[in-house]
């Protein structure tokens, strides 16, 4: 995943669902508060190394395939295994992707 995305305008709206009361209990005095409204505009949104700068997808990968090398390594000689327990770890590999979000 080497993708780039530029985003023009990004709006976000926070508003409580509700009403909130008031110190009098009344029913009148019910509030309901006005939204807040955020507006980010020319924002990029890219996969970054680990150190976070742009690279290659070569450049940004490349922390998965060492990490996966190490584990490799460290679980050849059989540690990590428990006494009647075949562990296989090609079964499963989690990988770890970062991303930027910056104001352009």
């Amino acid at each position: 995943d080497n993708l780039a995305v530029k985003i023009n305008r990004l709006t976000l709206t926070f508003q409580p669902l509700g009403k909130f009361k008031t110190r009098r209990s009344h029913p009148r005095h019910l509030w309901n508060p006005p939204p807040v409204v955020v507006c980010l505009e020319n924002l990029e949104y890219i996969s970054v190394t680990e150190t976070g700068h742009p690279g290659t997808p070569e450049e940004v990968w490349s922390h998965n395939d060492l990490w996966a090398q190490h584990r490799a390594r460290s679980q050849g000689n059989g540690a990590g295994r428990r006494r009647g327990q075949n562990v296989s770890w090609g079964q499963h590999r989690s990988y770890v992707i970062y991303k930027r979000l910056a104001m352009v």
